[in-house]
C-alpha cells in the first residue's frame, strides 16, 4: 500500500520539477524580504514564544 503512496508522490514531484523547469517559472522565487519575514515566522518567534511560555 505505502508503495502506491510513495510511487503518486514520486509523480508528483516529478510534474513539480517539470513544471519549475518550464522557462516561463524560472526567475521566481522569494525575494530577500520574503525570506527575512519566512525566517522570522518560522525560528525566531517560535523560539520567542517558547522563551516567554518558559518563563511563565
Amino acid at each position: 500500500m505505502s508503495d502506491i503512496h510513495t510511487q503518486a508522490r514520486d509523480g508528483e514531484l516529478e510534474r513539480r520539477l517539470e513544471e519549475l523547469s518550464l522557462p516561463e517559472n524560472q526567475g521566481e522565487g522569494l525575494s530577500q524580504r520574503d525570506l527575512t519575514v519566512l525566517t522570522a515566522v518560522t525560528v525566531v518567534a517560535p523560539v520567542i514564544a517558547l522563551l516567554v511560555g518558559w518563563n511563565l
